[in-house]
């Protein structure tokens, strides 16, 4: 019996099982592949029953609204589910564990930093928070450098647990953030952090601890980095493939990698070790290897500039105060977000049937919401095409004289005056500055 033959055999043998679980109850749902997902990875037999099932697929179809860009939609389903979920478990009180979610990538683990933060700031209610933890050699780096209200948690169970309906209201799901109003939106939630950066002294530097600090500084000094020389970090997310609204070329950032150089930075790029290659060149040190990944956090938190995408390590160096610029964005009206006083945008240009969005059109449009990732754009005549290599030396260069130069031109003022009253407007979520060389090259990105 071949590979495919048994799984696909596996696969009816579940289906089966689930749908005999269900017939007890006189009703037959048929389970999504979320739902199944997540009964099959807790307590199979007790978990097979009509309500759970039904809250699940509910829940699923929520997903998928907010992955189509219907935010606003998915928003008050997911709401609504939760609100119906804690009525029928007759459960009032404040969510004490972390959906597994925010142990799951680097992006969710700066959610779950910032939202530690914020409680130390008071936007959010204060709480010990309980974290599922897999037990991954990237989360355990960061982990270990975190400091905060959380508790680690290394359970026997699936860390599915927590997305049980049954567990839904002690749990901190990442997509929706409960404060004293109640559940808000992520994005929402995580603008409002970042509009601290605004009022003097709100937010307090994130350092990590003096012993890993040193023990990274001297790693990194057999690469030739001396205590002092000035740097850059460099993350390039690729590999989705082309089209899709994260893939980016390595190589357009070439002409940027260089002109830093040329003005005395190093270059440290950080990723894992399927990203493509960049041409070896003197004063570049890529990281990428496994067994560097313990550096990432040394990086982002000393580098003088961020060049990234819209990834996770960009929220981290956002949150660590680290001067930013996100090339190739997307989904403009939530993930543009106002990040630290030193965060700028470039976004990626969007065609949809042939026709190039303006900023306007793009904020009006459900692409200003769609998940980063996203399915089957293709069917929908929705196409990205990524930053150039001249508009990446460009808004590299225009960040670096702001950081030097430490004022904006009277022209980026004026440029970002007009964002912003196009996203008032069109009620977008998040308000960060973008780079003026960009709204300069295109023109017809602010009509």
């Amino acid at each position: 019996m071949t590979s495919a033959l048994k799984t696909l055999l596996r696969s009816f043998l579940r289906v089966s099982l689930t749908a005999l679980g269900l017939l007890k109850f006189r009703k037959f749902i048929l389970p999504s592949e979320y739902a199944l997902n997540v009964l099959r990875n807790t307590s199979i037999h007790t978990n097979h029953n009509e309500l759970n099932v039904r809250f699940l697929n509910k829940w699923h179809q929520a997903n998928e609204q907010f992955e189509l860009g219907n935010f606003n939609k998915s928003f008050t389903m997911h709401r609504d589910l939760l609100t119906e979920v804690k009525e029928l478990m007759k459960v009032d009180v404040l969510p004490n564990i972390y959906s597994y979610q925010f142990g799951s990538n680097l992006g969710h683990l700066a959610c779950l930093f910032i939202h530690q933060s914020a409680q130390d700031l008071d936007l959010l209610p204060k709480r010990r928070m309980l974290l599922p933890h897999s037990g991954s050699s990237l989360q355990s780096t960061w982990l270990s450098l975190l400091r905060g209200n959380v508790a680690l948690s290394s359970t026997s169970k699936s860390l599915l647990f927590t997305e049980l309906p049954s567990n839904w209201p002690l749990v901190e799901n990442l997509r929706l953030i409960y404060s004293e109003d109640g559940y808000i939106q992520l994005y929402s939630f995580l603008e409002r952090y970042f509009k601290e950066y605004e009022k003097p002294d709100s937010l307090n530097s994130f350092e990590f601890p003096v012993d890993y600090l040193d023990n990274a500084q001297n790693s990194l000094e057999r690469f030739g980095l001396k205590p002092g020389d000035p740097f850059v970090s460099l993350h390039i997310r690729n590999g989705s493939g082309v089209g899709i609204r994260r893939a980016q070329t390595p190589t357009n950032y070439v002409q940027g990698i260089k002109k830093l150089i040329s003005l005395g930075y190093r270059v440290i790029r950080i990723g894992d070790p399927n990203m493509d290659p960049i041409p070896t060149m003197r004063h570049l040190i890529d990281l990428r290897e496994i067994h560097h990944h313990w550096l990432h956090p040394f990086v982002l938190n000393r580098a003088k500039l961020h060049v990234g995408t819209m990834s996770g390590p960009s929220i981290w160096s956002m949150a660590l105060r680290t001067p930013t610029l996100v090339t190739n964005a997307t989904s403009l009206a939530r993930n543009t977000l106002t990040g630290n006083p030193n965060t700028f945008y470039m976004p990626k240009h969007l065609f949809i049937q042939g026709h190039r969005l303006s900023l306007r059109e793009s904020l009006h449009h459900y692409e200003g919401y769609s998940e980063i990732d996203g399915r089957d754009l293709q069917s929908r005549s929705i196409s990205y095409v990524e930053n150039s290599e001249e508009e990446i030396l460009k808004a590299t260069c225009e960040v670096i004289h702001y950081i030097e130069s430490k004022s904006l031109s009277t022209e980026s003022v004026k440029v970002n005056n007009i964002i912003n009253a196009i996203r008032k407007e069109a009620n977008a979520l998040s308000f960060g500055k973008f780079v003026v060389s960009f709204c300069e090259s295109n023109p017809q990105f602010l009509d």
